[in-house]
């Protein structure tokens, strides 16, 4: 009985490593903000992430940027291409995309779908990204979401956009 438990623990502890070695390659926060066991619940145990006001994880919360929506837009439209992923369907109309994003690690393609939408003097960018396969995503999807966000932040640094 002893032995089994030893290997069991041996299974687990193996199980383990590697998960948070895949969480460790796709380059996510592991120990800041909410904390560690929130963000492992969220990295080994849902396979879609998507941007909120008040989001748990602050990098899911939603883009505030004092440019009009339309503007945003073609700054993802760009971050997208730029990020290298696959714009699947797009509409000028309703400031919405979906693309591709490729998973590093695991060589599926996720899911990414974003709207822009307008508030006044500023406008709000909404991301949802979902795993292409599998119930965790180790992180994958908020990676989508980083990325995203930081390069339409770098985008609208070096364009100046006017209503």
């Amino acid at each position: 009985m002893t032995m089994v438990v030893i290997a069991l623990l041996s299974i687990i502890g193996l199980v383990m490593i590697m998960a948070l070695t895949v969480i460790s390659a796709n380059n996510v926060p592991v120990t800041e903000a909410p904390g560690v066991i929130p963000r492992l619940r969220q990295y080994l145990g849902h396979n879609v992430v998507e941007t909120a006001p008040n989001a748990d994880l602050p990098e899911l919360r939603t883009g505030r940027h004092e440019i009009p929506a339309a503007a945003l837009y073609d700054c993802c439209c760009l971050a997208c291409r730029r990020l290298g992923w696959e714009i699947t369907r797009q509409s000028g109309e309703t400031l919405t995309l979906e693309a591709t994003a490729p998973n590093r690690l695991i060589g599926f393609e996720d899911r990414v779908t974003v709207k822009c939408t307008d508030f006044g003097r500023y406008s709000m960018l909404n991301v949802r990204s979902a795993a292409g396969f599998g119930i965790a995503d180790f992180g994958a999807n908020l990676r989508h979401v980083m990325d995203l966000n930081e390069q339409v932040n770098s985008l609208l640094r070096t364009t100046s956009h006017t209503s």
